[in-house]
């Protein structure tokens, strides 16, 4: 059963290891998003009141759940560590099906990091062990980040 949070980390062998939950995609990849902060750096000490606040706007198009839940975190992931920026917030979030395409496109609160705040650093995500299930009308997913 998720939690509040909408995710949980749980034991990997070498890596950080996490599973999301959503009734929706666009709510599955939000929280996976908040789970692979939650491993970049500790809220706690990040100072989301300085200015000036950045938007990390991503556009992701799969051919099917596990590709999108990748394409997204990746994604995140580049752009953050691109822009040299912690994001903190999914702002907005939706998902929508064309044909054989879903997409899933957020807009993310960030601010620039924070040596003081940051925990570890994410190198990729992992495509090896990442599935999608679905049970009773909610979608999960496991997710292994490279660290």
């Amino acid at each position: 059963m998720p939690d509040k949070k909408g995710f949980r980390y749980v034991s990997h062998t070498a890596d950080v290891a996490f599973i999301a939950y959503g009734v929706t995609p666009a709510e599955l990849i939000s929280n996976s998003l908040y789970a692979m902060f939650g491993i970049m750096y500790d809220a706690k000490k990040l100072d989301t009141s300085m200015s000036p606040r950045r938007s990390i706007r991503l556009s992701v198009s799969a051919n099917d759940m596990e590709e999108l839940l990748w394409a997204s975190l990746q994604k995140a992931l580049s752009l953050s560590a691109a822009r040299f920026l912690f994001p903190y917030r999914v702002v907005s979030s939706t998902s929508s099906r064309r044909g054989k395409k879903i997409s899933f496109r957020a807009v993310m609160d960030a601010v620039e990091k924070s040596e003081a705040a940051a925990l570890f650093e994410v190198k990729g995500v992992s495509r090896y062990s990442l599935k999608i299930t679905e049970s009773n009308g909610v979608l999960s997913s496991k997710v292994v980040l490279d660290v």
